[in-house]
This record gives structure tokens, sequence and C-alpha cells, in this order.
């Protein structure tokens, strides 16, 4: 029989061997996507035509956009060409909730930068990319509409510059720990997997858009 500082030993190195991490396969690269457009480009925000946000269907499934090369171009004073959507807040009630989700599933990622926009188009505020929440893959957050000074009217979506080249490293992975015991000494060892997902920040991509009336809290409640 083995003594037991040796059977300590060989208890040891397995567990340390069983949970050194192992190679992890790594997607290729492409170079980084961006937008060239297919269309003209318009000079002004009030020459974009509007979309609307269509309510949810049946299934209480969002609407979805896609940025893409035939999108149309917004030209800035820089002569910066950009993909650009204008949705139209005449069908929504206010107050509202728009939850706009960005997908990080491919090889680019797109990231948006809202802006609120009243009738004249005057921004009324704006959040940038960083104001996102990732989950999982995906990107989302909640734009909260109400009627508090200028009534809103558009929402203006636009790439953020800030952010675009810059990496999307998406990691996820499931493991299992095993117990075991030989009456003298106790080892264990864990087994499993990591995968790794990594795309590109860029003005190219598609986003989820859904629309839900939005109650916010009373006086009453907000200091109960």
């Amino acid at each position: 029989m083995l003594p037991q500082v040796r059977l300590g030993f060989i208890a040891w190195t397995l567990l340390m061997s069983a949970t050194l991490p192992g190679c992890v396969a790594q997607p290729a690269r492409t170079g980084v996507v961006r937008y060239t457009t297919t269309t003209a480009c318009v000079d002004a925000i009030s020459a974009l035509q509007p979309r609307s946000i269509p309510p949810p269907d049946k299934n209480d499934s969002p609407a979805v956009f896609v940025f893409d090369s035939s999108s149309v171009c917004l030209r800035d004073a820089q002569n910066t060409r950009r993909p650009a959507l204008l949705l139209s807040l005449a069908e929504v009630s206010i107050p509202a909730e728009i939850l706009i989700s960005s997908s990080g599933r491919g090889e680019v990622t797109l990231a948006p930068l809202i802006s609120v926009l009243d009738k004249d188009f005057i921004e009324q505020s704006r959040y940038p990319f960083e104001k996102f929440t990732k989950r999982g893959t995906d990107f989302s957050m909640s734009v909260f509409l109400n009627d508090a000074g200028r009534q809103p009217a558009y929402l203006l979506i636009v790439a953020d510059d800030v952010w675009l080249g810059k990496d999307n490293l998406t990691v996820a992975g499931k493991s299992q720990t095993t117990v075991w015991s030989t009456g003298l000494v106790t080892g264990a060892y864990t087994s499993g997997y990591e995968a790794r997902q990594l795309s590109t920040f860029s003005d190219l991509g598609s986003l989820t858009i859904k629309r839900k009336s939005y109650a916010p809290p009373s006086l009453e409640e907000t200091h109960n």
C-alpha cells in the first residue's frame, strides 16, 4: 500500500491537472466591416423618411431593423457618411417604454446611439452605447418617453463612433466537479468547456425594437 503522503501527492496532482484550462477555439477574424452605402446621402435629419415602430405581434415579438449597405445614408458636416434610422413616435402612446436590443451573434455588433427628437428635429435627450447592458450575446436598454417638456416625436438611431472597431468578446461555459475518496485521501476533478465568441463593434448589424405602455410611478408611490 502506498504511503499516505504519496497518495496525497497523487490526489493533488490529479486535481491540478484536471482544473487547468484547455485550449479554446478562437474564431477567425475577417477584419472590421464598415458601412459602404449603395444609396444617395441626405444632409439633414429632416430629409430622412421616418419609419414606424409596429406594435408587437400576437407572439409579442419585437420589430427587426437591419443596418446594411442599403440603409439610408446620413451625411454630417464633416462629410462622414453613416447609416441612419429615423423612427416616428406618432403611433406610440406617451408615456411609453421603447426596448432596443442589438444582436451580438455575428462577426459584427451594431453599437447604436439613440437620440430623442421633438417635432422640429431638435434633440431632447441622448443615449450613447455605454448606457446599454450586455445580456448574453446581446446589448439592450429601455428608452422611457414621457410628456414632460417638449413632446417626443422621433427616435434617431445611428452608430456610436466611440465604439467602432473595438472588440466584443463573449465568454460562456459550463463545468462540473466530481469529488472522490479512497478512504485515506479525498480529491476532486473538474471537467467542462469554455466557448468564446469575438466580434467587432460596427455601424452594421441588426436591432430589435419593441414598444410598451409605461405608467410612471405616482408621487404617492414614490414616497412610500
